[in-house]
């Protein structure tokens, strides 16, 4: 099973999309699950949750967008159009719109009050798959910023495009090959891409590395930023669930034993927790102070 989890802006809750068609929403203080919401017919591969926590976006192999209310714990509209898997959704600034990226490349943003669509595009400087549609592992690390609504999107042929969804505008490239994940630091000025055996850490403004760190066996799968930007949260197959100094370029703690496949990772706002998620389905909830004790 492979998951997506994010984290609530407080941190009380935990949000969840797997390959069974369902995104569940969980209490992260006593670590049971709040709901199951159920509507995509195929595997769910991103999820985001609003800053107030009462609303949230999935998107699945469906090829739909599904905007949720999480109080009620209802489905509020089911977006279409991209016509190819979703990768990466998130509210636009403000949360009045939400904005999606598909697998062909495609970006909408929709308006979540009318229930429609308010643009969409296509960017053209992207080269997919020869196929037409990335790889499984290349098809889940893009990712939007919900304070700019811009876009990191990969590309099969080894860059990371960022992109202004309101301008439909490209600001910029990275160099990245065989990308399994992306993750951006809570301030934006830092992007780590994760690859099989390293990790490389950029500069957003100037689109310079900064960092690599090389993953030793390899097997690297998933990558979280901690809440000061200075450490990286990671996810292996066959490995406990890392943290790294990016200064150092040194492994600093584990948090946890040895899983078959950690595929998920997400640290909370406040940056005291941090959350992996395994194949099997189960996530697990780690104090961050025990790196420092």
């Amino acid at each position: 099973m492979r998951l997506k989890i994010v984290f609530s802006r407080d941190g009380t809750e935990l949000f969840s999309a797997a390959e069974d068609g369902t995104v569940r929403l969980w209490n992260t203080k006593i670590g049971e699950l709040i709901v199951t919401l159920k509507g995509h017919s195929g595997a769910v591969t991103c999820c985001a949750i609003s800053i107030d926590g009462k609303r949230a976006l999935s998107g699945g192999d469906d090829d739909t967008v599904r905007f949720w209310d999480l109080e009620k714990n209802e489905q509020l509209a089911e977006f279409k159009g991209h016509g190819t898997p979703i990768y990466a959704v998130a509210f636009a600034p403000g949360a009045k719109e939400a904005v999606s990226v598909a697998s062909n490349h495609t970006i909408y943003r929709w308006n979540l009050d009318e229930r429609k669509e308010v643009s969409h595009f296509t960017c053209g400087g992207i080269r997919a798959s020869p196929n037409g549609r990335p790889n499984v592992l290349n098809m889940l690390v893009a990712h939007i910023s919900t304070d700019t609504g811009q876009a990191l999107i990969p590309s099969y042929w080894g860059t990371v495009h960022l992109i202004d969804t309101k301008s439909q505008s490209e600001l910029g490239t990275f160099g990245a090959w065989g990308l399994r994940g992306i993750a951006l630091s809570k301030d934006e000025t830092l992007m780590a891409c994760l690859s099989e055996h390293e990790l490389t850490v950029w500069d957003v403004a100037t689109r310079t590395q900064k960092a690599k760190l090389l993953g030793g066996n390899g097997g690297l799968r998933t990558v979280a930023f901690t809440g000061d930007g200075q450490r990286l949260v990671v996810g292996a197959s066959n490995q406990p669930t890392r943290v790294w100094d990016i200064e150092s370029k040194a492994i600093i703690g584990e948090l946890s034993e040895k899983s078959p496949a950690w595929t998920a990772v997400a640290v909370s706002a406040d940056g005291n927790w941090a959350a992996s998620g395994e194949d099997k389905g189960k996530i697990f909830l780690w104090p961050l102070s025990w790196i420092d004790e």
